[in-house]
């Protein structure tokens, strides 16, 4: 088992998960502040 492969794979899958919740968070606000 190639434990870099594991760590990239890993903090890349957190990443592309924050940036969902963060756009599914981030953008009703704007929507609601804008309108």
């Amino acid at each position: 088992m190639n434990t870099h492969a594991v760590i990239a794979i890993y903090r890349f899958e957190m990443a592309r998960t924050w940036r969902t919740v963060t756009q599914s968070i981030v953008s009703p606000v704007l929507s609601t502040a804008l309108y």
